[in-house]
C-alpha cells in the first residue's frame, strides 16, 4: 500500500508493509516538519505583488512554517496564496516589508497584514471557497469591540478619578487646556453685549448699537429685509445712481409692453429691439452648427457618392469617404404554379403542380451590425378543389430581420395558370424587403457580404399552361 499524508501539514505515513528499512529516513523527515509546524520560523522573501505559499506533502516546504517573517521588496501590496486550498492553516505573520501583505486561499474573505503589523491568520482549507481570517482582531484589548491603542502608561493617568461618563464627555471638542481657556474669560459681561447678558432681544431684526452704544435691535429692519443685501458687491447709492431713469434706444420698445412669445430677436428698421418670424423652435436647429450653412449646403453637391442596384455578385465594397449607407434587399418572387383540369375523370379531379419559392436573400457585415435575411415570396396556388393552398396562407416572411420590413414588397412573383374553374387561382408572391439605415465614421471602406435569392421556379404541365418563374432577389444600395 502506497504511503498517505496527513490533510494540513503533508506528514508521510507510510502504507502497512511499505519501506522495509527505510523509515528511519521517513520518520526523520517526519520529525523535521512536525518540528516546523510547531515552532518553525520563516523567513520569506517577497518580490513583485504576488507569492505562492505551498505546503508539499512529504517534504519540508515554506508552508510549513508556523512563524512567517515577510521581507524582500514588493513593488506594491503584495498578495500571498496559501496552497493548496484544502489544507487548514494558521501563522503568526510579521511584515517587516514596506508594503501590506494580503493572505488569501480562496474566494473567501482574505485577511491584510499591513506594513510593520504582526498579526495571527487562519485559513479554513475551504477548497475554491476558502477564506482567510485575522485572528489577531479578537485578542487585542477592545471597548464594545473597537482595539484600545492607549499605552499602559496613558491609561494609568486615569487611575482614581471619579467623574461619571456624563461628566467626562463634557470635555468632547476640547482642544487645549481647560483651566487656561477658563482664566482667559471675562468673569463679568460689560461694554456693548451689557445689554444682551440677562435677556434676550427682539426676535428676527438686525442688530444695531443704541444711543449709548451697546446692543439692540432694529425697530424697522427685519431679518428678511437685511437678508436682500447677500450678494450686493459694491456701494448700494452709486449703482442707484448709475441706472437709467427712462429706458432709452434700442430696448425702449421692450419697456412697457412683452414681445411676442417664442421668436427669434431682430433690430428692426428704426435700430430697435424686435421679434422676427423665426420662432424658437426654428432657431434652435443651428445648434450644432460648426461653420457657414449655405457653404455646407454648397459642398453636398457630391452626395449621394453611389446608387446602385445588385443583381449578381457576392460583395460590396462602400466607398472610403462614406458617412451612411441604405440598404434595401429582396429576397426572390415565387414561381408560379399550375391547376389544370384533365382530359380525363371529370370536374373535380384536378392537377396541381406547384412551382417553388423564391429564395431568400442576405446581406451581412460584422463590423456595421448587419445581419439582413430577406425571404423569398411563396410559389403560387389555387383556391379551387384539389387546390395546394397550404404555402400560400403561411407566413413566409416570418424569418425576415435585420430592419424594417415590407411584406411582398420586393421582386415579383411569377404567374399562376388554370385551366380549371372551379376557384380562383393565385400568382407567386411577391420577394420580402428588409431595409437598414446605417451611420457613422466607421462605414467607409466596409465590405459588405451579401446572397441573392433566386426566383422560384415555375414546373408546367406540358402543352400551353405555362406558369411564370418569380424574379430573382436583388440589392438597392444608396451611399452618402
Amino acid at each position: 500500500m502506497p504511503s498517505t499524508y496527513t490533510s494540513n501539514t503533508g506528514i508521510e505515513k507510510p502504507g502497512s508493509g511499505e519501506q522495509a528499512g527505510t523509515w528511519g529516513s521517513t520518520t526523520n523527515n517526519n520529525f523535521d516538519i512536525i518540528d516546523r509546524a510547531l515552532n518553525g520560523v520563516g523567513a520569506i522573501t517577497l518580490a513583485g505583488t504576488s507569492h505562492t505559499l505551498t505546503t508539499t506533502d512529504g517534504t519540508l516546504s515554506d508552508g510549513q512554517y508556523k512563524v512567517l517573517v515577510l521581507g524582500g521588496t514588493p513593488s506594491g501590496t503584495n498578495t500571498v496564496t496559501i496552497s493548496p486550498n484544502n489544507q487548514d492553516k494558521v501563522y503568526f505573520v510579521k511584515n517587516d516589508t514596506a508594503q501590506s501583505v494580503v493572505f488569501t486561499q480562496g474566494s473567501g474573505g482574505n485577511a491584510t497584514v499591513p506594513t510593520g503589523a504582526t498579526k495571527i491568520i487562519y485559513a479554513n482549507g475551504a477548497g475554491a471557497g476558502a477564506a482567510v481570517e485575522d485572528l489577531s482582531s479578537y485578542f487585542p484589548l477592545a471597548v464594545s469591540g473597537v482595539p484600545v491603542t492607549s499605552t499602559a502608561a496613558e491609561l494609568n493617568v486615569l487611575d482614581g478619578i471619579t467623574a461619571t461618563t456624563a461628566e467626562l464627555n463634557h470635555t468632547d471638542g476640547v482642544t487645549s487646556n481647560i483651566q487656561t481657556q477658563l482664566n482667559a474669560k471675562q468673569g463679568t459681561i460689560t461694554g456693548a453685549a451689557a445689554t444682551i447678558t440677562d435677556s434676550n432681544l427682539t426676535s428676527n431684526r438686525a442688530l444695531v448699537s443704541d444711543i449709548n452704544g451697546q446692543v439692540a435691535a432694529s425697530s424697522i429692519i427685519t431679518e428678511t429685509e437685511i437678508n436682500y443685501l447677500n450678494g450686493v458687491s459694491s456701494n448700494i447709492q452709486t449703482q442707484l445712481n448709475a441706472k437709467q431713469a427712462t429706458i432709452t434706444g434700442a430696448a425702449s420698445t421692450g419697456a412697457s409692453s412683452n414681445l411676442t412669445a417664442d421668436r427669434a430677436m431682430i433690430t428692426n428698421a428704426s435700430g430697435k429691439m424686435s421679434v422676427s418670424d423665426v420662432t424658437s423652435t426654428e432657431l434652435g436647429y443651428l445648434d450644432g452648427v460648426t461653420s457657414n450653412i449655405q457653404t455646407q449646403f454648397n459642398n453636398i453637391s457630391g452626395y449621394p457618392l453611389d446608387i446602385r442596384v445588385l443583381t449578381s455578385g457576392t460583395s460590396y465594397t462602400i466607398p472610403a469617404n462614406a458617412q451612411a449607407i441604405l440598404i434595401k434587399a429582396s429576397g426572390g418572387g415565387g414561381g408560379g404554379s399550375v391547376h389544370a383540369n384533365p382530359a380525363t375523370g371529370g370536374l373535380g379531379l384536378n392537377s396541381v403542380t406547384a412551382g417553388g419559392d423564391g429564395g431568400t436573400t442576405t446581406v451581412t457585415n460584422a463590423t456595421l451590425s448587419i445581419g439582413i435575411t430577406a425571404p423569398g415570396g411563396p410559389h403560387g396556388t389555387n383556391m379551387g378543389s384539389g387546390a395546394d393552398t397550404t404555402n400560400w396562407f403561411t407566413n413566409v416572411g416570418s424569418a425576415a430581420a435585420g430592419g424594417d420590413i415590407f411584406y411582398n414588397a420586393g421582386a415579383s412573383g411569377g404567374r399562376t395558370t388554370t385551366n380549371n374553374f372551379d376557384g380562383g387561382s393565385q400568382d407567386g408572391g411577391n420577394g420580402v424587403v428588409v431595409q437598414t439605415y446605417v451611420t457613422g465614421a466607421s462605414v467607409g471602406g466596409e465590405v459588405l457580404t451579401y446572397a441573392l435569392g433566386a426566383g422560384g421556379t415555375a414546373t408546367t404541365l406540358g402543352g400551353s399552361i405555362q406558369p411564370e418563374a418569380g424574379r430573382a432577389g436583388y440589392i438597392e444600395i444608396w451611399v452618402w
